[in-house]
């Protein structure tokens, strides 16, 4: 498995809590060789998941095999409409 880290913190050690500085981008799924048949589990922002997401699809993997989980604020159910008391 691979660890990508955006913006590792000092106290985070390359090779031990990550292993790859920097996003994970189809570049580096290329790179990596990931067979056709792997499953993706990916997790982080809306933004995220929808971009790398239609990348590994476009990349050849079948679309039931990439599984997200969000990880962030969702967006608002009721947009523009604010608490009245």
């Amino acid at each position: 498995s691979r660890i990508f880290y955006s913006r590792p913190a000092p106290a985070d050690r390359e090779g031990v809590d990550f292993t790859d500085r920097g996003r994970l981008s189809i570049e580096a799924v290329r790179a990596l060789g990931l067979p056709l048949d792997a499953d993706a589990y990916l997790c982080g922002p809306t933004a995220l998941m929808e971009e790398l997401g239609a990348a590994l699809v476009a990349y050849g993997l079948d679309p039931a095999r990439v599984h997200t989980e969000i990880f962030g604020a969702a967006a608002a159910l009721t947009p523009g409409i604010a608490a009245t008391s």
